[in-house]
């Protein structure tokens, strides 16, 4: 036996260890690093996963459409919900709603995947989901109320009220799936200025508002570092994809669908639910409704069908009122549903307090319990219609209430004033001459005009013959004279012989007389 070269040995030792390093960067490389914008990727858990699209405005059918697929899923058994949204946002309360939708799913996980952008409404409603993937350009935030002004035709800023109230509700969305509430606020409050501040004991680093650093939790344990330039004065807070990793809003950033569904270990989704032409056709009803609902056409609605109403009840059997009205009420109340603040219930107080006032003005004389009951529950429903609540109960919901009130104030205001115009200066047209009765003087003779000839000594007890039939308002001829009257009991046909009844005012009130047979 020979010993080895010791040049040999190291030489060999030298080749060894190289080897093992370069099999060392093999399997490094092989393992999946973090970028500065994206988490790392989990392991494949997900065994059914859904994505829902939802783009466009955020209004009501929008809204009835995201609550459909995600029903969808559910049955599905979907266990990972993607929520690929592109909207500039839309209604505020309609995306309260959804967002605090998302927030409470606790069947599947669920993420918000922004493409492009997600604004306003959208970006409030991406708070809700458990994790939020934005494209790295994408933009997302700027969530300020705003609303229309009647008066001068243009948006504002919301009122205090209803801007408080929406950045509560952010705060609550952000700290539920462990996002920075300043910085969720600072979307919707172009006044908060946020910081980034460094606990002086433990050095961890969190994104805290002016107001929350000068509390007693954090004044003197937290330094500031630096303003958010973003959430400074004067500005809603609005961030790329980029930014909004780094200001711990979102998870992660990807360039694309198939990376966002590599990330949960998916190659393909199970379901892909979109927007349908259905649903198109339900968003065009939508919008239709929605122009009757402004306040100027939902008064104008209204007025025109009270007016309705008492041209009918002041000349029945023209029919030209009572259709006027109906379709006025139709929409009325339509347009209302399809915004979510009437129903069934609304549309059977109105029309009890319809029936209570024809059984007023046509069955029982003078005006009492019934008329004043069906005029409260007319106003009732109308008021109910007009919200989704039936009394207040905090100040947005006053602020709406009293809005709605101000609408019904002014269409009765409006009703009263065509109703006296009408009544005295448009007295020769026809309909309109039907709002005012003149008193005939009591030594005038029987005027006969055009079918109808008013006479006040019309007796108790004197005959008549039905001119038209009475259901129960029509005519009947006494002698020369072609009156207006009101049949008490079943409806009269024509040809029959009736009795005054009853006389009160320019009323007269009618029954058969059976024993009389017909006229010939």
């Amino acid at each position: 036996m020979t010993d080895h070269d010791p040049v040999v040995g190291r030489f060999s030792a030298l080749i060894a260890v190289g080897l093992c390093m370069v099999l060392c960067g093999i399997l490094l490389a092989e393992v999946p690093g973090e970028t500065g914008n994206s988490a790392p990727l989990p392991r494949p858990r997900f065994a059914r996963s859904v994505i829902i699209k939802f783009d466009g405005e955020i209004n009501l059918p929008r809204g009835q459409y995201l609550r459909r697929q995600l029903q969808t899923a559910r049955a599905a058994n979907a266990d990972l919900v993607i929520l690929q949204i592109e909207s500039p946002g839309g209604e505020l309360y309609e995306s309260l709603d959804l967002a605090h939708e998302m927030r409470r799913i606790d069947w599947a996980r669920t993420v918000a995947y922004v493409p492009r952008e997600a604004l306003s409404g959208a970006a409030i409603i991406s708070l809700g989901c458990d994790e939020i993937i934005l494209h790295p350009d994408a933009h997302f935030g700027d969530a300020g109320a705003v609303s229309f002004d009647v008066e001068l035709w243009s948006f504002r800023h919301a009122d205090e009220k209803v801007r408080s109230h929406l950045a509560q509700n952010v705060r609550d969305l952000a700290v539920a799936k462990g996002r920075p509430p300043s910085i969720a606020e600072a979307m919707v409050d172009k006044e908060l200025e946020v910081y980034q501040a460094q606990n002086q004991e433990t050095g961890e680093v969190q994104f805290l508002s002016t107001h929350e650093l000068e509390t007693p939790e954090f004044r003197g344990k937290w330094e500031r570092q630096g303003v958010v330039l973003e959430a400074r004065k004067g500005r809603f807070l609005e961030v790329n994809g980029e930014r909004a990793v780094e200001l711990r809003l979102a998870q992660a950033t990807v360039r694309s669908r198939e990376e966002l569904l590599g990330r949960y270990g998916v190659d393909r989704p199970d379901r892909e639910l979109e927007w349908t032409r259905a649903d198109a056709n339900n968003e065009r009803i939508f919008h239709v409704a929605m122009f009757l609902s402004i306040p100027l056409i939902t008064g104008i609605l209204i007025v025109a069908g009270i007016v309705g109403l008492l041209v009918e009840f002041s000349s029945p059997g023209t029919a030209v009122g009572g259709i006027v009205a109906a379709v006025c009420f139709a929409l009325f109340f339509w347009s209302q549903y399809m915004g979510g603040t009437s129903g069934w219930l609304e549309v059977m107080l109105f029309l009890l307090g319809m029936a209570l006032l024809g059984l007023e003005v046509f069955v029982i004389p003078g005006f009492g319990v019934c008329g004043f009951a069906g005029i409260a529950l007319i106003a009732v429903s109308l008021i109910l219609a007009g919200q989704d609540f039936v009394l207040p109960r905090n100040s947005v919901e006053l602020s709406r209430f009293a809005s709605w009130l101000l609408v019904l104030s002014c269409s009765a205001v409006a009703t009263a004033i065509l109703t006296f115009v009408g009544g005295r200066y448009f007295k020769t047209i026809p309909v309109f001459n039907r709002l005012v009765l003149d008193r005939p003087s009591a030594d005038a003779p029987p005027k006969e005009g055009p079918g109808r000839v008013e006479s006040p000594g019309l007796a108790v007890g004197s005959r008549g013959v039905a001119a038209t039939l009475l259901r129960p308002a029509g005519k009947v001829r006494f002698g020369d004279q072609l009156l207006d009257v009101v049949a008490d009991g079943a409806f009269v046909e024509k040809g029959a012989i009736v009795v005054v009844e009853k006389v009160v005012g320019h009323r007269i009130v009618v029954r058969l007389d059976a024993d009389a047979g017909r006229a010939v």
